[in-house]
């Protein structure tokens, strides 16, 4: 089994680590951790230029704004909050559950015994029919719970 070492000065070793390969398997695997590495570097570093480069021209903007005498209030103020994207965690859990019914009742009618020499032909048809519509039956209770209030219900 062999090393791989590095001399940085006589007489003294850096074992970086020892693989149970031969000398050129450990060289390629090394040279593959340094590309990794580079890619990942690069593209801290171009994350970091981006954010440099978008700080500097908006210093630049308000630099040239001040010269000329325009108001600069607006760059300093915070911005109106908007109103932030939330995941519509209600629709889609009555939707899932909705698909979950619709699974389990196809499910129950295709395993009958009683039914299933009639429906052998169509079952899979019936499981993703029922699949759908209380899917859909799901997503208009959803439509109808999560409605917005008017003045008048309010």
């Amino acid at each position: 089994m062999e090393q791989l070492k590095f001399d940085f000065f006589s007489g003294f070793d850096v074992t970086l680590f020892q693989l149970p390969v031969s000398y050129g398997k450990q060289k390629r695997i090394i040279m593959e951790m340094f590309g990794i590495a580079m890619i990942w570097l690069g593209l801290f570093a171009a994350a970091f230029l981006a954010w440099f480069y978008f700080i500097q021209a908006r210093n630049k903007e308000r630099m040239a704004l001040i010269e000329k005498g325009a108001d600069v209030a607006s760059f300093l103020t915070k911005k109106e909050t908007r109103k932030r994207f939330s995941f519509p965690w209600l629709k889609f859990g009555l939707l899932l559950t909705g698909l979950g019914l619709g699974l389990g009742i196809g499910l129950l009618i295709i395993s009958n015994p009683t039914m299933s020499r009639d429906l052998e032909d169509v079952a899979p048809g019936i499981v993703f029919a029922t699949t759908f519509i209380f899917g859909g039956f799901g997503m208009m209770l959803s439509h109808f719970v999560d409605k917005p209030k008017t003045a008048e219900q309010a």
